[in-house]
């Protein structure tokens, strides 16, 4: 094998580790509240764009001098055509899609799929629906009915 190739393999392994660090770290800014994220509804514009796939909801953040997109589409042309679908399976495949947009939310660069994906979109999740005060807002309201 040559030292070129060598290399190159090298280099991509290196790029897999940058990029799953980076989802992994933007996970973390986001778990701990230094990076916040909206919840919206994805214009029609946006979802012409995807005619074989579908997009429920669209997040967004704002890093630095950059805005990110994260969102899960579910591929339904694969589902249309399953044999899972004929057996009843209502679930179409998904990906998970972690973008760099501009400020008019056009697409600037789109991350490489990374397992970490998922881990950032449940994080993302978790702070846009505030389950963190449900739960305590759930224990305060246990205890006040335990102290009676």
């Amino acid at each position: 094998m040559s030292e070129e190739t060598k290399q190159s393999r090298n280099d991509v392994a290196t790029d897999v580790s940058n990029w799953f660090s980076a989802v992994i770290a933007l996970t973390k800014l986001t778990q701990t509240g230094n990076l916040n994220w909206r919840r919206i509804t994805p214009s029609e514009a946006f979802r012409d764009l995807r005619p074989d796939g579908e997009v429920e909801y669209v997040y967004i953040s704002e890093f630095k001098d950059s805005n990110l997109r994260l969102y899960e589409e579910a591929d339904i042309t694969v589902f249309k055509n399953s044999v899972l679908k004929i057996l009843g399976e209502h679930r179409p495949s998904k990906r998970i899609v972690l973008e760099m947009v501009d400020s008019n939310l056009k697409n600037l660069f789109t991350f490489p799929q990374v397992n970490a994906l998922a881990g950032l979109l449940s994080a993302v999740k978790y702070q846009v629906s505030d389950v963190r005060n449900v739960l305590d807002d759930i224990v305060k309201e246990a205890d006040l009915i335990e102290t009676k």
